[in-house]
């Protein structure tokens, strides 16, 4: 007994199942612009879901570029409404906002995705199912082709995707734009024709209707089914070839971040490495370090010619990231200085880069709630403790850098308290940090003190230290 069904519903059922799609899946965003693809989505998997209980919420965007637009606005709405579909409309007004230098094309997805972005947060959707299907999938191998993509960009439409944290899932991959508009004629069902995808000045539309057709006739009948099979075989090799190079990245050593760095690895042994898996282990570290504008094909190409040749010296790429290459260190360098560790005057004041901090005798202590990095802050350390010590230091950040904060339990690593602060790398690296031996941190602006290091009783002898930012922004 067939337990998906039959006809297009069930074929994209065994699609899902096949390549598990609907595993972690309970409240889920589809995305419907009222073209007959996104219509058809819709169609297909209300009911679906209702089944297999998975809430849904429709997802429409209007780009703000053409007065058709409220009207599909309001068809969408219509459509949902049938289905029972909650609606939630994202606006943009690209003809009037875009940004100098980028297309119209980009401007939109790039809106278009910060919406979703949006809405899974706002929502709690667990992913995003978009109309892609075999067309989409042949046109993109095509475009990518000319522009010399690999397997990753080959490959790039896949059943699913992680788009900066976002999943995506598309449900209708293994189907023609022909068969979802046929199958739509048979519901009865009418959707909005985007006449600007009839636009031949955009190179998708070109490689749509004038390109693919153009080959089809020529060549092979059957091109697109055949792009469609490239593609899926250069995924599988592309998955293949992501994970070995992950676990080649994990078994590098990651060096001491040094003074004026971000991040360090070392490079020794990837220069025995194939190209092939050296360029995307020194790509996926790029991405992990927050610089995925560097890993362009000719940034990476040139990366690895200089690793290879063992060429020290500055590489720039783009995104203003500055690479130096040291030995067998390659390092990420932050673009700015970074003040020398000095010993804490605790009876008076000591400067640190662009802070001053000022010691002074007290009592007790007061609650000053703030957060971490603040530039005005003040914290009260046992004068007891501090006696009991060969001397504090004030420093930036260092790998292993820890502290045992007060009212909580055991230790927490700086890396952490400065992640949960949501602070750059450059802004971490400006905090002055009071440490005790080389790890131990007791103090830094705006957060908890050390609990080795707490003010004993309400009359206890204390130190004040009040930091005080006093650089320009």
């Amino acid at each position: 007994m067939d337990t998906f069904g039959s006809g297009l519903q069930g074929d994209m059922r065994r699609h899902m199942y096949k390549h598990r799609l609907w595993n972690g899946i309970n409240r889920l965003g589809l995305a419907v612009s009222g073209g007959s693809d996104s219509v058809a989505l819709l169609l297909l998997m209300a009911p679906v879901c209702r089944k297999l209980s998975v809430e849904c919420v429709v997802l429409h965007f209007n780009h703000g570029l053409r007065a058709e637009a409220a009207a599909e606005e309001a068809f969408v709405r219509d459509l949902a409404s049938r289905a029972g579909l909650p609606v939630v409309t994202g606006y943009a007004r690209l003809a009037d906002e875009r940004p100098d230098g980028v297309s119209l094309e980009m401007a939109a997805r790039q809106a278009r995705m910060e919406f979703f972005r949006k809405q899974i947060a706002e929502q709690k959707l667990d992913a995003i199912a978009t109309g892609h299907q075999a067309d989409d999938l042949a046109e993109t191998v095509l475009l990518r082709l000319s522009r010399g993509a690999g397997s990753s960009g080959l490959s790039a439409l896949r059943p699913e995707s992680n788009l900066d944290g976002m999943r995506i899932i598309r449900p209708l991959l293994p189907f023609s734009n022909s068969a979802l508009r046929e199958w739509l004629a048979g519901q009865g069902q009418r959707w909005c024709e985007d006449q600007s995808n009839r636009d031949l000045h955009i190179q998708r539309n070109l490689v749509r209707h004038r390109v693919l057709p153009w080959l089809e006739e020529n060549f092979d009948p059957a091109l697109r089914d055949h792009l469609t099979q490239s593609a899926t075989l250069l995924a599988d090799d592309d998955i293949f070839l992501e994970d070995l190079a992950a676990k080649k990245l994990n078994e590098i050593d990651f060096g001491e971040r040094m003074p004026g760095s971000q991040a360090v690895i070392w490079i020794g042994n990837l220069r025995q490495t194939p190209v092939v898996l050296m360029r995307r282990v020194l790509r996926q570290w790029l991405f992990a370090n927050g610089f995925s504008e560097a890993t362009g094909y000719d940034s990476i190409r040139g990366l690895c010619e200089r690793v290879i040749e063992a060429r020290n010296g500055i590489v720039n790429l783009p995104g203003n990231l500055s690479l130096e290459i040291r030995g067998d260190m390659l390092l990420i360098l932050t673009g700015q200085e970074i003040p020398l560790p000095v010993r804490l005057n605790l009876n008076g004041e000591t400067v640190w880069g662009k802070w001053r901090i000022k010691a002074s005798p007290d009592h007790g202590w007061r609650s000053c709630p703030g957060r971490v990095g603040d530039r005005q802050a003040t914290a009260w350390l046992s004068a007891k403790a501090c006696a009991s010590v060969f001397g504090l230091t004030v420093r930036s950040r260092m790998p292993g850098d820890y502290i045992s904060p007060t009212g909580l339990r055991g230790t927490r690593k700086l890396q952490d308290v400065f992640t949960d602060a949501k602070l750059s790398i450059m802004e971490r690296d400006q905090i002055p940090v009071v440490v005790v031996g080389s790890n131990k941190a007791v103090c830094l602006p705006g957060y908890r003190i050390n609990a080795d290091f707490a003010v004993e009783g309400p009359d206890a002898p204390s130190i004040r230290l009040d930091f005080c930012y006093f650089g320009e922004d």
